[in-house]
């Protein structure tokens, strides 16, 4: 039945007729309304964040993945993709070792 009630939004037994109750009150509670706001604000901002660092992340790793591309081509040296994306010769070896264990996936 409370299934029914959450899918529908019809209360069909004395559970469901409380909650109903309990919902119709809070609407009409300030203070509740208020911390609704901003839990809802506060949850857009944290999906927003995750969203931006995501994008940043994929970002970061497209663009080194470009660089060993180049380098596995022939184009780049070691030392020019290292200095490109600001890395030391042994974070060079871990990033192609990331690359070459996504690729085995």
């Amino acid at each position: 039945m409370l299934f029914d009630y959450i899918n529908t939004g019809i209360p069909k037994n004395e559970l469901t007729g409380e909650i109903e109750d309990k919902i119709e009150k809070s609407k009409f509670d300030r203070d509740l309304g208020i911390s609704y706001m901003r839990t809802v604000m506060r949850d857009r901002e944290a999906r927003y964040e995750a969203r931006k660092e995501g994008l940043a992340e994929g970002r970061e790793e497209g663009e080194q993945l470009a660089y060993l591309k180049l380098y596995h081509d022939g184009i780049l040296t070691e030392a020019q993709v290292c200095e490109r994306l600001k890395i030391s010769a042994e974070e060079f070896k871990e990033l192609e070792k990331k690359f070459e264990t996504a690729d085995a996936r």
